[in-house]
Formats: C-alpha cells, sequence, structure tokens
C-alpha cells in the first residue's frame, strides 16, 4: 500500500531525459565478483533483492555466505537516477561517527565513491533488526513508550558536538543564516520552475520565511533532516535503527522536532514528547522557532513535490505517485 505523501518526502529535484532511472546491472554473480576483490576471499552471494520506496537512492538486501569475514546480510545503498544532489559517500563519515556514539545507527563494512561494475557508488553495511516503525506522513507503532525512544535518540544526536564529525562547518550564525536563506531563495526558484499549477499561499510562505531568518538563533547541532516513522526501525517495541541520513546538516535541532511534530501530535500531546526530549539532554528551543521551521519544512517538501511532479509530466519517470502529487499533497501542504 502506498500512501500519497511518501512520494514527496524524497523526490527529484530535477527532471531528465527519458530513461534516465535505468537501472545498473546488480545480480548475486556480479556483487559476489565484486566482494570477493574487495575481501580478497572467495564469497558466494546467495540473494540480492531490490526494496521499495526511495526515489533518490536505491536500496537492497545482499544475502552472503562469507562466514565470519561479513555479516550474514548486508544493506546495499546506492545513488540513484534523477535523484536529489546527495550521494551516499557523504554519509559515510556521518554514520560511523554515530555508530561510535552508540546511536542506533547501521555499521559500516564499505564505502565505494567511485562508479564500479555494480554502478554508481554505494554504501555496504550490516543491516538493522526490525520493522519499519510508520510512513512519511503517520505512527503505526504509537505506544507512546516507542515515541519517548525516538525523542530520547534524537536528543542524544543534537547532543553531539557537529565540530566532532564530518558536519563540522563556520558555526557563526550569520554563515548558518546566509546559508538558509540561499536555500530558501533556491527552493523557491524550483518551485517556481516545476509547479504544474501556482499558488499564492506557497509565494507569500517563502517571502514570510525569508522575512524571519533575523530571528532564529544560532545553528548548534547536527540535523537529520527527514526525521520521521519512516525513517525508524522497531522490533519488540524497541528503537532499533534510525536511517536515511541523506539530508543531515549542521543547523537547529528545532528543525527535526518540528519535522516530526505533526506525526507526534497525531498520537500523544507534544508536551510530553519535547519533555523527554529535554530529560535526555536535548536543548530548549522556542515556540516561534518550531513554527519556523514547520513553515520551512512544509514549504521545502512543495518545492521537492513539484519536482516531482514535473518530472512525471515531462515523462522523465513513469511513476505514477510522483504525478499524483499535483493533486493530493500541494492542497494538503497548502492547508
Amino acid at each position: 500500500e502506498h500512501r500519497w505523501l511518501d512520494a514527496t518526502a524524497d523526490a527529484p529535484v530535477t527532471t531528465g531525459a527519458a530513461g534516465e532511472r535505468a537501472e545498473p546491472t546488480v545480480t548475486t554473480e556480479t556483487v559476489g565478483v565484486y566482494l570477493s576483490e574487495r575481501m580478497g576471499r572467495p564469497i558466494r552471494v546467495i540473494e540480492v533483492s531490490t526494496l521499495s520506496g526511495g526515489r533518490s537512492k536505491t536500496t537492497r538486501f545482499v544475502r552472503a555466505d562469507a562466514g565470519e569475514a561479513l555479516p550474514e546480510t548486508l544493506v546495499m545503498r546506492q545513488d540513484g537516477f534523477g535523484h536529489i544532489a546527495t550521494s551516499v559517500v557523504d554519509e559515510h563519515g556521518l554514520l560511523a561517527t554515530l555508530f561510535d556514539r552508540g546511536l542506533p545507527t547501521p555499521r559500516m563494512i564499505l564505502c565505494e565513491p567511485k562508479v564500479s561494475a555494480l554502478g554508481k557508488p554505494f554504501l555496504l553495511m550490516e543491516r538493522l533488526p526490525g520493522i519499519p516503525a510508520g510512513t512519511f506522513s503517520a505512527f503505526e507503532v504509537t505506544e507512546p513508550s516507542f515515541l519517548r525512544q525516538t525523542a530520547t535518540a534524537l536528543a542524544r544526536l543534537h547532543s553531539i558536538d557537529p565540530a566532532s564529525t564530518a558536519l563540522a562547518g563556520d558555526a557563526t550564525r550569520d554563515r548558518f543564516l546566509a546559508t538558509l536563506g540561499a536555500m530558501i531563495d533556491d527552493h523557491q526558484a524550483q518551485w517556481r520552475a516545476n509547479a504544474i499549477d501556482p499558488s499564492p499561499i506557497f509565494e507569500h510562505g517563502f517571502a514570510w520565511a525569508r522575512s524571519q531568518l533575523t530571528a532564529l538563533p544560532a545553528p548548534s547541532a547536527i540535523v537529520h533532516g527527514d526525521f520521521r516513522p519512516h525513517n525508524f526501525l522497531v522490533e519488540d517495541g524497541r528503537l532499533t535503527g534510525l536511517l536515511d541520513w541523506e539530508f543531515a546538516h549542521f543547523g537547529d535541532g528545532a528543525e527535526d522536532l518540528a519535522y516530526i511534530r505533526p506525526t507526534v501530535e497525531a498520537v500523544m500531546p507534544w508536551d510530553e514528547y519535547l519533555a523527554a526530549y529535554r530529560a535526555a539532554g536535548g536543548p530548549d528551543c522556542a515556540e516561534h522557532t518550531l513554527i519556523f521551521y514547520d513553515i520551512w519544512n512544509v514549504l521545502r517538501l512543495a518545492a521537492l513535490g513539484a519536482g516531482a511532479v514535473r518530472a512525471f509530466v515531462d515523462g522523465a519517470t513513469d511513476d505514477f505517485r510522483q504525478g499524483a502529487g499535483r493533486h493530493f499533497s500541494k492542497p494538503i501542504l497548502e492547508r
């Protein structure tokens, strides 16, 4: 079952020629040959299966018979076609750091930074136990104890010094605000270039967001950037994984809080979630800051969704879920 908003979460920003999304040849044989060469010993790959879901990256499960050399089941996360302009290679250093800090992230096995016999760059990591805790738009695991675990994990993430990670950047407030302002301009340009239908609401939203920049605090945290139930794994009521770090960046932890707030409020009081976050060391944030990032997140999704619709209309993809965003995601995001 597909939910309409899943298509906007990681839809392509730009369009390309029809056929651009052709997949590379990834089979049990080609993966086995690649791993044998990289590991310096014969490795038999039993199964390679491609997961449905994401647009900007391709994810596969790889089952291998390698004794103690490799885990039995691996996850292969690979750059996609017609995708958002991020690479899995950029996630490698951060994921390794977060794993060492004890966050529920996968253990890295190897990083292939170049085009290889298996296609575009990819990461190979150990598969975490569990199943998705929900979709982009809703929790399916609604026990308060589980939601509090996600709040605790988010607080631990936001408490890590960005300077100790691969996301270390210029921590000055002026530099941060200039970068965020440029992102607002870029996303508005994407909206105008790709939107099939005009929207005075979104135009006003972009202008409002730009006018609020001077009221924002300085950045201080690693931001996940897509902190919602479809990127949580759960097993026996435990949070076992935080996935999909392609949007991770240096910024304000309020961005993640605002992003997950609508899905939390559908199943538990926001004050309870925020109390669990703060009890685990999460920093305080003002309500007006949460409101800014709530609106900014909606504008960002609208721009990405417009790119997805344009790709469908122009024939760059035949995925109907992307085209359907014109009729379903746009009015809901406007509201």
